[in-house]
């Protein structure tokens, strides 16, 4: 069984409702298929604690899941740190509920975040300092791990 890494959890309404189902929203930071697979235990375990159908929902994109949450469509959301601060604002009521970190090799909890920054093999780019003055490219402004990251990483240096 593949791990599942979630960052942030975040819910946006109470479960004392009477639904029947919940439905849990993701981002599309993988194909489909693959998120589908990865995620299928969590939505099998979710479904037996809570007694009712877990659907996962995966969004067209960080924008679209804050969208999903706060017109109710979904009402479990993985949320990066920088996707949750921007989702706070527009959906004030959103509860969190878990953070969670990934194990190392050794069986060890992994603190902290990465990202990585990648030039070309040929450049002339070797370390942070050379990236001064050159135009570089950020993922979404959204991603904790493409924009929030480098860039404050990139203002230090």
């Amino acid at each position: 069984m593949k791990k599942i890494v979630l960052l942030f959890v975040f819910i946006f309404t109470l479960f004392g409702s009477q639904k029947e189902r919940i439905t849990f929203g993701i981002n599309p930071w993988s194909s489909p298929d693959n998120l589908q697979e990865m995620y299928k235990p969590l939505m099998e375990y979710l479904s037996a604690k809570l007694g009712m159908e877990v659907n996962l929902i995966i969004s067209k994109d960080y924008n679209n899941l804050i969208e999903l949450v706060s017109n109710g469509k979904i009402e479990i959301a993985s949320f990066s740190p920088n996707l949750y601060i921007q989702a706070k604002k527009i959906v004030p009521n959103l509860k969190y509920i878990a953070t969670t970190n990934p194990l190392r090799s050794d069986g060890e909890i992994e603190s902290g975040y990465s990202a990585i920054i990648v030039a070309l093999k040929t450049s002339e780019i070797k370390t942070i300092k050379d990236l001064k003055g050159r135009t570089f490219g950020f993922t979404d402004i959204a991603s904790t791990s493409g924009y929030l990251i480098p860039s404050v990483l990139l203002k230090e240096n």
